[in-house]
């Protein structure tokens, strides 16, 4: 692994969140005194140890936990050891306004998520939490970050939430299939998750469940496929693979590629290559 030599930190947005990376050279020792955010944070760290206090109780933050710390809670936090190679920091923020928001059409599908504790010690949330920003980077469509953002959600509800909530109902069949048709029908254009929601007559998270459980597949999943379909008739046709990009809904001519080799086993350059001969 290379090590850092000088710390650096991104930021970008997706479905209403503010995402931040936070690369850390082993020369940096971070040591933040009496601070808090306006919004929610959600935080997971490798190649470091942390010691925090909030609440008059210290803490100490491996890489495997997930950190959750609520708008406006005053907290300070160092960090206490370092990998040679250096640390890597993620976050999500929620404003409490869209986390109303998300609770709000989840329909009592998730649980308050519990803030007394900021350390939560689930190294399963925190390998999806992984994922899931390192997939934000990668200039995902609109319909997989909110899918990735609401599966990160539920886990992190169910997993430090209360228990006993009321179960929503489930959708019937026949409205799954006219969300499969819907997405069919528009994949070319951005398909938007609460649309399809309303769709189903259901909440966001019921349909991402039962969406999976009838066709075996995530809403997004099913949208890529789709558009690497339509990719691979037109490449057949002969049409440009840039131009194929944009032509079935992909942002760019990268995110064509990462899809179409999962989905055909080859790259959309190797695809004409074969199909030429």
């Amino acid at each position: 692994m290379v090590t850092m030599v000088n710390s650096r930190m991104y930021h970008w947005q997706g479905n209403g969140c503010d995402f931040t990376r936070f690369d850390i050279a082993p020369k940096d020792r971070i040591n933040i005194v009496k601070a808090f955010n306006d919004d929610v944070s959600i935080i997971a760290f490798t190649g470091s140890i942390w010691e925090t206090q909030q609440d008059g109780r210290s803490y100490i933050e491996l890489p495997a936990n997930m950190i959750l710390r609520d708008a406006g809670q005053v907290y300070s936090t160092t960090m206490r050891q370092v990998a040679d190679t250096g640390a890597i920091c993620r976050e999500i923020r929620i404003s409490p306004q869209r986390l109303a928001e998300m609770y709000a059409a989840a329909d009592q599908e998730l649980a308050p998520i519990n803030f007394q504790s900021p350390v939560m010690e689930a190294p399963e949330v925190h390998e999806v939490f992984w994922l899931m920003h390192w997939l934000s980077e990668q200039n995902p469509c609109a319909l997989e970050m909110a899918t990735d953002t609401h599966r990160l959600l539920w886990r992190l509800s169910r997993r430090s939430g209360h228990p006993g909530l009321r179960r929503s109902r489930e959708t019937s069949p026949q409205k799954i299939g006219r969300v499969a048709d819907y997405i069919r029908a528009h994949f070319s254009d951005g398909v938007a998750l609460q649309t399809l929601a309303e769709i189903a007559g259901c909440n966001p998270f019921v349909l991402l469940r039962q969406f999976r459980k009838k066709m075996g597949v995530t809403p997004h999943d099913y949208l890529a496929i789709c558009r690497v379909n339509a990719a691979r008739d037109l490449l057949k046709r002969g049409a440009p693979i840039l131009e194929t990009s944009f032509a079935c809904g992909f942002s760019d001519q990268s995110h064509l590629t990462r899809c179409f080799k999962k989905h055909m086993g080859v790259t959309p350059g190797r695809f004409v290559t074969i199909n030429r001969r």
